[in-house]
């Protein structure tokens, strides 16, 4: 079966472990990049009012057969309680109406409501897994040395 692991990332955190799960499964690995790219600022402070108006800030134009994978995933970082906006971006250029889709969100202290936001929003039938992965504090490059972090993604991508 050909998976798709859809991500947005601003710090590395949901990249390292859409990287991980893309290389467990063998899958094709793709990273929602917007057109104005976030600081850290903006992340913090626009993105609040994109999420509270269900705003979808242009992205750079998906190259992607969708039609080729039988299973997608998608990742991304929590921000003020729900999922980042471009991912709202992508799911919204894409039909996933009949396709089986796994959510996994990465956070540091609250996980908010971001995979049930999600959920809601792409459509809670077609969502067959989901995951919160709670990354703490930690530095991007430092998750490469997490053993804990690396078992639980393994847990959850062998549980197909």
């Amino acid at each position: 079966m050909k998976t798709l692991v859809a991500y947005y990332s601003l710090k590395g955190h949901t990249k390292f472990v859409a990287e991980t799960i893309a290389n467990e499964l063998g899958a094709d690995l793709y990273e929602i990049k917007p057109q104005k790219k976030y600081s850290m600022l903006t992340a913090l402070m626009a993105s609040k009012s994109q999420i509270k108006k269900s705003v979808s800030p242009p992205i750079e134009e998906p190259n992607i057969e969708m039609n080729k994978y039988q299973e997608i995933i998608i990742g991304t970082p929590v921000w003020w309680g729900s999922f980042a906006p471009p991912v709202r971006s992508f799911v919204r250029k894409q039909d996933l109406s009949r396709k089986p889709v796994k959510l996994f969100c990465t956070y540091a202290n609250n996980k908010g409501s971001a995979i049930e936001n999600l959920k809601n929003f792409i459509g809670d039938r077609n969502i067959k897994s989901t995951k919160e992965f709670k990354i703490g504090g930690k530095g991007a490059k430092s998750l490469a040395n997490d053993s804990n972090l690396d078992k639980e993604i393994r847990n959850w991508v062998k549980r197909k």
